[in-house]
């Protein structure tokens, strides 16, 4: 018969083995104990181990490894495996006796994770002579330094530290980086000079351009386009058909107009995008991309052949709306990632960007746009800062382009989605806000009785802002309101809240960094291409565009999208305002 104390103890023992081999002081009583008793880890990886102390009031441990080159640990426990396979040793020793220990044993199997470098920024715009910090990561190794290189030659020059100079001639070049870790890969940033003027910040401005003069807009071909004020230009636009192929559409847009464009971008140092889908496309890409790897494959081939045929760098995939769980089957979220892979593996060299709605910046898909070796999938992940507020249900009146101070019941502004987007991972650098050349109104005939912001409203009311960005372009802005309804009520820095409502005119909100024009309770009526009198008009200006570029600047974000740079134009020889403040703001 086993007594109760020996049951006690064979137990003890028992359990000891259970969680890591153990030695024990017998006089003292004193055990430890090492969580978990065995783990594998490829090389490279991670396991944080724990220790349990009894006997003793002093429950510390010393952590070592046998052998002592067998890995690294922590204080803590946090041990880190070899490069090389093998078995190790995890060993816990008592602080309160030396003689009592226990260990864990660690089996290193497998490669060890790739070695792998970023550059940020990931591209940028200098003008000849300008200057621009580059920075790397390097990932799989804990040795950050690499080496940097312009790969044309010449093609401006780069300092150990990654400070770049670019040269006297326009032109594209690239910013090389090689690990020491492992100088088999490397990462480049294109850099677009341009010799007559162009960016010193090298943040990126990226403006859609149509072919289509509809509405209240001025023709603005793309002949009168001041290439220094942009980095990237998107044209609007193509999509997908039956089977996937793609095909212009919008204006008069064709294949040969289309390279006419590509080459004066080119002249000009510039990168020609071309924007692929628009408007309620979700559910045509979701259904050309499919459920397979291979499906995705079949598509990209279609999209990089029609771009590259009219000589565009890039494409932009305007996926709208996009929902990570969007379309049922493997999600929206995953079939952008397999069409972003496949669009890469055919070419390499293109310039991806995304365009995303300014309440789509928290979904946690956006982290893993990544390849397998964890470069980022898109250049730009942009945001569309517009059309963002309506009578939608506990919403109060609200600017559809708000820079700043969204709340809960005007949950949408530039500051609040880019913020977001860069909380789930997003590189910063990578980030564009959206700025709209057009305006957005409220309607005194959807019932809202909305003729300021921030204030309540009748709910429920979906069509109570009227979007119309053929119809509020800049010029009919200036025309018929900024013009004619100047004043009285003066810019407020606390932010206006309650206006006079017989008072008609300018007023920028200093809290949203926001102009607007109220209409007072009564409204305009009898103009140009509004059949319902305006009460609340928001939109942007030289003001507004300055306060967004400077905090961009500030907190480090990669830069801005245009929609559409067309509706900026206030003459026909090309005069635009807002385009030019656009540059000021981002890339001077």
């Amino acid at each position: 018969m086993i007594s109760s104390r020996k049951m006690s103890l064979l137990a003890a023992i028992a359990l000891a083995a259970a969680c890591g081999t153990a030695t024990t002081d017998a006089g003292q009583g004193v055990e430890v104990q090492v969580l978990p008793p065995s783990v594998g880890l490829a090389p490279g990886g991670a396991q944080t181990f724990s220790a349990a102390v009894t006997g003793t009031a002093n429950t510390a441990v010393t952590w070592s490894l046998q052998p002592a080159n067998g890995g690294t640990i922590t204080a803590g426990g946090l041990y880190t495996a070899p490069g090389s396979a093998g078995t190790y040793t995890v060993v816990a020793t008592s602080a309160a006796d030396a003689a009592v220990s226990a260990s864990a044993t660690v089996t290193v199997t497998g490669t060890p994770p790739p070695i792998s470098v970023t550059v940020n920024p990931p591209s940028a715009s200098l003008g000849a002579g300008g200057t621009l910090q580059f920075a790397a990561t390097v990932s799989g190794s804990a040795n950050q330094a690499v080496t940097w290189s312009v790969v044309e030659a010449p093609g401006g020059s780069v300092t150990a530290g990654g400070l770049y100079t670019a040269p006297a001639a326009a032109g594209t070049y690239h910013v090389k980086a090689v690990p020491a870790a492992n100088t088999a890969t490397s990462a480049t940033a294109p850099v677009v000079v341009s010799a007559g003027g162009g960016g010193t910040t090298g943040m990126f401005v990226t403006g859609y351009w149509a072919s289509w003069t509809a509405g209240n807009m001025v023709s603005y071909p793309y002949t009168k386009i001041d290439w220094t004020a942009l980095t990237h230009l998107n044209v609007a636009f193509a999509y997908p058909q039956a089977g996937g192929a793609l095909a212009y559409q919008g204006g008069n847009l064709t294949a040969a107009l289309a390279k006419s464009i590509t080459a004066a971008a080119h002249a000009n140092g510039k990168k020609a995008i071309l924007m692929i889908g628009g408007v309620g496309s979700s559910a045509d890409f979701a259904a050309y991309t499919g459920e397979t790897a291979a499906s995705a494959q079949a598509f990209a081939q279609k999209i990089v052949a029609f771009a590259q045929a009219d000589g565009f760098d890039g494409v932009d995939l305007d996926w709208e709306a996009i929902i990570q769980n969007g379309n049922g089957g493997i999600g929206d979220g995953a079939r952008m990632k397999n069409l972003a892979l496949a669009l890469r593996s055919l070419w390499p060299s293109m310039v991806l960007t995304v365009a995303m709605g300014w309440d789509a910046t928290g979904q946690s898909m956006w982290t893993g746009m990544k390849d397998a070796n964890g470069a980022w999938l898109f250049d730009q992940f942009n945001v569309m800062n517009y059309d963002a507020a309506n009578g939608w249900p506990q919403w109060v009146a609200w600017f559809h382009n708000a820079f700043d101070d969204a709340a809960s019941n005007r949950p949408s502004s530039v500051v609040k989605s880019l913020t977001e987007l860069a909380g789930v991972g997003v590189p910063k650098a990578r980030i564009g806000m959206g700025i709209p050349f057009y305006g957005s109104a409220w309607l005194k005939s959807a019932g809202s009785g909305a003729y300021y912001p921030r204030q309540t409203i009748a709910q429920n009311y979906s069509a109570a802002t009227q979007g119309a960005d053929t119809t509020y372009t800049y010029k009919y802005i200036l025309d018929n309101f900024v013009k004619a309804y100047d004043g009285p009520n003066p810019a407020d820095a606390a932010g206006r809240t309650v206006p006079n409502g017989t008072n008609v005119g300018y007023i920028f909100d200093a809290k949203a960094g926001t102009p607007y024009i109220t209409g007072g309770t009564a409204g305009w009526t009898g103009l140009k291409g509004t059949a319902s009198a305006i009460t609340f008009l928001s939109f942007e200006d030289p003001t507004s565009i300055a306060t967004k570029g400077a905090w961009a600047k500030a907190n480090g974000y990669g830069g801005a999208i245009i929609w559409l740079i067309n509706e900026g134009a206030t003459d026909a020889n090309g005069t635009n305002p807002l385009l030019s403040a656009v540059k000021a703001a981002f890339l001077q």
